[in-house]
């Protein structure tokens, strides 16, 4: 069976099962760097993108075959930026050590999905649920960083990703309702 991995987390595409993320528990992980914690979303983001990919094969119509695409194309474009934001921005903001970093995207996504259960095929109806629910869990993952971080310009770059986040989650919901109008 293949996988997309990223650390610990395993993206599978046998999609009938419950859950689609299998991952090992962590507890509440220390001291990490601000652009440690960016590459990490940085590189959900594009295997999330890949997921959405290879979720195609399932789509059970043409408007959900289109709506994995832009939801493919969304996480690469996310991806991309998050690795332009680390390569342009100032390293002293970058290099900024978080004390508690609440737990990891891949434990939170994981956690997330655990009672999502994906049964092809796949309707619009149903990808917008998957990726609500990922949308949803990057939000609370961003405001939990806002909330435990001390350092001003840490939690800026939270703040801005936070609001960035949001209004993916808002895009999303109107991509959505134009093309179930199609």
């Amino acid at each position: 069976m293949s996988y997309l991995s990223y650390s610990n987390l395993r993206i599978d595409p046998d999609y009938s099962k419950p859950g689609i993320m299998t991952k090992k528990r962590k507890e509440r992980i220390m001291y990490k760097q601000v652009k440690e914690i960016i590459e990490i979303i940085r590189a959900f983001h594009f295997d999330l993108g890949s997921y959405y990919f290879l979720l195609k094969d399932k789509a059970g119509d043409q408007r959900a075959c289109m709506m994995l695409d832009y939801l493919s194309r969304r996480e690469e474009y996310i991806a991309e930026y998050l690795e332009k934001y680390l390569h342009d921005a100032k390293e002293k903001a970058l290099n900024v050590w978080i004390k508690h970093v609440p737990c990891l995207p891949n434990d939170v996504f994981a956690h997330c999905l655990e009672e999502l259960e994906i049964v092809p095929p796949l309707y619009v109806d149903d990808i917008l649920d998957i990726a609500m629910q990922y949308d949803d869990c990057l939000v609370r993952f961003f405001s939990a960083l806002v909330d435990e971080t001390e350092s001003t310009r840490a939690k800026d770059i939270f703040s801005n990703l936070l609001n960035a986040a949001r209004k993916e989650e808002m895009k999303l919901s109107q991509n959505t309702l134009w093309l179930n109008d199609l």
